[in-house]
C-alpha cells in the first residue's frame, strides 16, 4: 500500500485539476450565455419601443422616372441624380433601394443610350437595384436599357428586342452592348440573347443539358454555341427555339416568363409593382417638380354634386393645369349628387397625364355615391380614420319624396364605369364593382407565383386560369339583406386596395405628398365669372331672366325701334350662356330655341296667319326652355316618376314666368300711355279731332279706334300701302295705319290695295292691278 501513495496523489491531484476546470468552465459559460440573453433583450426591448422604425427598414426604398424619347442630358441627368441620391439614402438607412424605369416606345440616340446604360451598369449606384418596367413594346436603342438593368418587369402582351429594328446593329455597337451584358447584371439576359435581339440572322436556343449527380443544366446559346456544345459530347435532353434566322428578335413578356429568360416578373399595370417589391405606394410616384417648385392647386368639393357645382370644379382643373400645377388635391366631403355629372368629373380626373400631374382625393369625413366615383378618378385617395367611402349606387325619387334603388338595367352600366376606373388606376376593380351592386360576392386571392393578395369577383378569378390562390369572401359583399353598398372606414379601405394608409389631418397629408410643411395650400378661389355663373343659375335668376325677355318683346312688338328687341335678345342670351356653362343645356337646346325663332318670324314675315309656324315655334320656344332648365342627361339614368318630377318643377318654373308676363302685359297695355316718359315715346291713337293722335303709330289702345274701323264693314274697301308688305306691314285707312299682311305676294309701299278678308285683328289684302 505503501508503493500505491504515488499513484492516489496523482489521482488526487486530476481530481482537483478537473474540478477547478469544470467550475472555470461552467462560470465562463454562463457569462457567454448571459451576454446574447442580453443582447436580445435588448433588442426585443429596441423593436417595441421603436416599433415604426423597424417596419420602416423591412420596406425598401424606391424611386420611378418614366424615360421618355428621346433620351437626352436632361433625362439622363435626372436619371443619374435620382440615382445617386437612392445609394446615398440606402448606405445610410441600411436598407434594399429600387430605381424602377418605365421606358416608353421610341427611339433615341445610340450615344446617349450607351452613356445611360454604362452608369446603370456602375459600381456608383451598386446597392441600388435597376428596375425596368415595360408596359408597352418597346424595340430599338431603348431597349438596350432595359437589357442592362437588374430586373425586368414587363407587361404580358408587351414586346421587347429587336434593337436594329429589322437590321444587325453595326459590330462596334453590337461589342459595346455585349461588354456591358458580360457584367451579369440580369441573370436572365446573357451574350447569346443579346445577339439574338442585336442581329436577325442569329439563331437562339434554349438547351437542357444533363450532368451527373448535378441534375439539369439549362442554357441560352446561338447556333453556334449549340453546335460547340453537341461537339464537345455532353448530353442535351432537350433544345427550344427560342428565335429563328432571319426574324426580328422580340419576346413578348408571356412567352420571355415560360422561357425563364429576360424578365422576372409580367405585371398588368404600374402600381402592381408595389407588391412584387414589398414597396410603399409612394414609391411608385414620380417627383413631379422636375427639379422645380411643386405647384399645387387645392380644390373643394363639400356639398351635393350638381351640374353648376361640376362645371365648376372642371373649368378649375383645366385652370389648374394651364397654370402648371403638377398636383391636384380635391378635398371631398359629400353626400353624392347628380350621377351624371360625378361621372363627367371622374373622368376628368382620370384624362390627366398622371406623369405630369398628380390627382389626390382627400376625405376628412365622406365620399358616398356619386362622390365615391369621383374620389376613383383620382390616382390616390387618402382618407381621415374615421372618414368613409363607398355606396355608389344610383338612387331615384318617387312619389312622396321616398328614395329607392334604381333598376339593374341602370346598375350595369355604371359597374362598367367603376370597374373602368379603378382598372386605370390600378385598384382591384370588384371592390369598386361591389359599391354599386350589393348581390356581387368578392373575393380575397393570392397570385401562386408572387404571393401577391388582391380581389377578385368569381369570374375574374376563372378567367385567370388558376393564377389566383380564392380566399375567404370579404364580408361586405354579396349579400341581399345589405342596407347598404360596400361602404368601408379608412382603415378597410386601404385592406381592400382602394385608398393609402389613413392621415390624421391636412398636415400629414402634406408630409406624405412631399409638400414642405411651411407651405400654406388654399383652396382656389372663385372668379368673378364663377360667381357670375352661380348667381344667373339660380332659380330666381332664371325666372327673371325668362320673364324680363318677353315682356321685352311684347313691348318691341307695340313700339318697333329696336332696342327692346336686343334688350330681349340679350336676356335669352344670358339664360343660355349661364345653362350652358351651368351644364344643364347643350347645343340641342340652343339650336331648338334659334329654330322656335326662325318658325315665329316666318308666320309673321313669310306665311301669315297663326297656323303650323306659329304654334309649332311656341311649343318649341317653351320646350327649349324646359329643357334648358334641367339636366336631360339624367333622365336616361332614372324612371318615369322621378323624370316627370323633374319635367314638372321645369315647367312649373316657365309657367310662372308666363303668367307673370301676361299679367304685365295687361298692365302695360292700360299704364304705358299714361306714363309720362313712354307717353312721349308711344302716344295714342285720337280720332274725331281730338289732340295727340299721330296716324303713323301703331294702336296701342285698341279701345280708342273708331267704330267704323273697329267693325268688320270695311272688307271689300281699298288703301294705300304704307310700307311695303312682306307679306306683312301696314296700310293707310280713311287716315289710319293699320297691321296687315297680303295674300301671299310682295307689294311695295304706296300700292292700292283691297282688303279681302278680316278675322278680329288679323287683316288680309290684295294688290289692287
Amino acid at each position: 500500500m505503501k508503493n500505491c501513495w504515488p499513484l492516489n496523489a496523482f489521482w488526487l491531484v486530476c481530481c482537483l485539476f478537473g474540478f477547478s476546470y469544470f467550475a472555470l468552465s461552467s462560470a465562463m459559460a454562463q457569462d457567454l450565455l448571459e451576454v446574447p440573453e442580453d443582447r436580445e433583450a435588448a433588442q426585443q426591448k429596441d423593436e417595441k419601443q421603436n416599433p415604426a422604425e423597424n417596419n420602416k427598414k423591412q420596406i425598401p426604398l424606391g424611386r420611378t422616372i418614366t424615360v421618355h424619347s428621346p433620351l437626352n442630358d436632361a433625362v439622363f441627368g435626372r436619371v443619374k441624380n435620382t440615382a445617386l441620391d437612392l445609394q446615398r439614402q440606402a448606405v445610410l438607412e441600411d436598407r434594399k433601394a429600387f430605381l424602377i424605369l418605365e421606358i416608353t416606345p421610341g427611339n433615341s440616340p445610340s450615344h446617349e443610350v450607351q452613356g445611360l446604360a454604362k452608369f446603370l451598369a456602375s459600381a456608383p449606384i451598386g446597392d441600388v437595384t435597376t428596375v425596368a418596367w415595360i408596359p408597352e413594346t418597346v424595340t430599338g436603342n431603348n431597349a438596350a436599357l432595359a437589357l442592362v438593368c437588374e430586373e425586368i418587369i414587363m407587361h404580358p402582351d408587351a414586346e421587347l428586342g429587336d434593337l436594329g429594328r429589322g437590321a444587325a446593329l453595326d459590330q462596334l455597337e453590337q461589342q459595346s452592348l455585349l461588354s456591358l451584358i458580360q457584367k451579369r447584371l440580369n441573370p436572365r439576359v446573357n451574350g447569346a440573347l443579346l445577339k439574338g435581339f442585336m442581329d436577325p440572322q442569329v439563331a437562339v436556343f434554349k438547351v437542357s443539358i444533363e450532368q451527373a449527380n448535378k441534375g439539369v443544366e439549362t442554357r441560352v446559346v446561338t447556333r453556334e454555341e449549340l453546335r460547340r456544345l453537341q461537339e464537345s459530347g455532353v448530353t442535351i435532353s432537350d433544345i427550344e427555339t427560342i428565335k429563328e434566322v432571319g426574324l426580328p428578335g422580340t419576346l413578348t413578356g408571356i412567352r420571355a416568363r415560360a422561357l425563364d429568360v429576360l424578365v422576372s416578373q409580367t405585371a398588368r399595370q404600374r402600381s402592381d409593382l408595389v407588391s412584387i417589391y414589398n414597396l410603399a405606394p409612394e414609391a411608385l410616384r414620380e417627383n413631379l417638380s422636375m427639379g422645380g417648385e411643386l405647384e399645387i392647386a387645392y380644390l373643394k368639393l363639400n356639398d351635393v354634386i350638381e351640374p353648376v357645382i361640376g362645371n365648376f370644379l372642371i373649368r378649375q382643373i383645366d385652370r389648374s393645369v394651364r397654370e402648371g400645377a403638377n398636383i391636384i388635391i380635391l378635398e371631398i366631403d359629400s353626400p353624392g349628387g347628380y350621377l351624371k355629372t360625378s361621372i363627367d368629373l371622374a373622368d376628368k380626373l382620370s384624362s390627366l397625364d398622371s406623369d405630369k400631374v398628380l390627382t389626390v382625393a382627400y376625405i376628412p369625413k365622406q365620399a358616398i355615391s356619386g362622390a365615391a366615383i369621383v374620389a376613383l378618378g383620382c390616382d390616390e385617395i387618402y382618407m381621415e380614420p374615421t372618414a368613409q367611402i363607398g355606396d355608389a349606387g344610383p338612387i331615384e325619387i318617387r312619389e312622396g319624396q321616398a328614395f329607392e334603388r334604381a333598376p339593374e338595367k341602370i346598375i350595369g352600366p355604371i359597374r362598367a364605369k367603376l370597374k373602368g376606373l379603378a382598372q386605370l388606376k390600378g385598384r382591384p376593380a370588384a371592390v369598386a364593382e361591389a359599391m354599386t351592386d350589393r348581390k356581387l360576392p368578392v373575393f380575397e386571392v393570392r397570385n401562386r407565383e408572387t404571393g401577391q393578395l388582391w380581389y377578385m369577383t368569381q369570374q375574374e378569378i376563372d378567367s385567370e386560369g388558376g393564377k389566383w390562390i380564392q380566399g375567404i369572401q370579404i364580408p361586405e359583399s354579396g349579400k341581399d339583406d345589405n342596407e347598404k353598398l360596400l361602404t368601408v372606414e379608412a382603415s378597410r379601405a386601404h385592406e381592400l386596395k382602394l385608398t393609402e394608409p389613413p392621415v390624421a389631418n391636412i398636415e400629414e397629408l402634406k408630409e406624405r405628398l412631399g409638400i414642405s410643411a411651411d407651405a400654406h395650400i388654399l383652396p382656389l378661389e372663385m372668379t368673378w365669372l364663377d360667381t357670375l355663373l352661380f348667381i344667373l343659375n339660380s332659380p330666381t335668376a332664371h325666372f327673371l331672366l325668362i320673364v324680363a325677355g318677353l315682356v321685352l318683346i311684347y313691348v318691341e312688338a307695340h313700339f318697333v325701334s329696336g332696342f327692346f328687341g336686343t334688350l330681349s335678345a340679350f336676356c335669352f342670351l344670358l339664360f343660355f350662356w349661364s345653362r350652358f356653362l351651368g351644364g344643364t343645356a347643350g347645343w340641342l337646346e340652343v339650336i331648338l330655341f334659334l329654330f322656335a325663332i326662325v318658325l315665329l318670324l316666318m308666320e309673321v314675315f313669310v306665311l301669315p296667319g297663326f297656323g303650323v309656324f306659329g304654334i309649332t315655334g311656341i311649343v318649341l320656344m317653351f320646350a327649349s326652355l324646359i329643357m334648358a332648365s334641367m339636366t336631360i342627361s339624367e333622365v336616361a339614368w332614372g324612371d318615369a316618376d322621378s323624370n316627370l318630377t323633374r319635367v314638372s318643377d321645369s315647367f312649373m318654373l316657365i309657367a310662372s314666368a308666363l303668367t307673370t308676363v301676361i299679367v304685365l302685359a295687361v298692365v302695360f297695355n292700360l299704364m304705358l300711355p299714361r306714363i309720362p316718359f313712354i307717353k312721349e315715346l308711344i302716344k295714342p291713337p285720337s280720332f274725331e279731332g281730338a289732340p295727340g293722335h299721330a296716324e303713323d303709330e301703331p294702336h296701342l289702345r285698341p279701345d280708342l279706334v273708331p267704330d267704323h274701323l273697329n267693325s268688320g264693314n270695311f272688307v271689300g274697301r281699298t288703301a294705300t300701302t304704307f310700307t311695303a308688305l312682306r307679306p306683312a306691314g301696314k296700310i293707310k285707312l280713311d287716315g289710319e295705319v293699320l297691321n296687315v299682311v297680303s295674300n301671299g305676294s310682295y307689294i311695295p309701299p304706296g300700292a292700292e290695295v283691297e282688303i279681302i278678308e278680316r278675322s278680329g285683328n288679323h287683316i288680309v289684302v290684295r294688290e289692287i292691278t
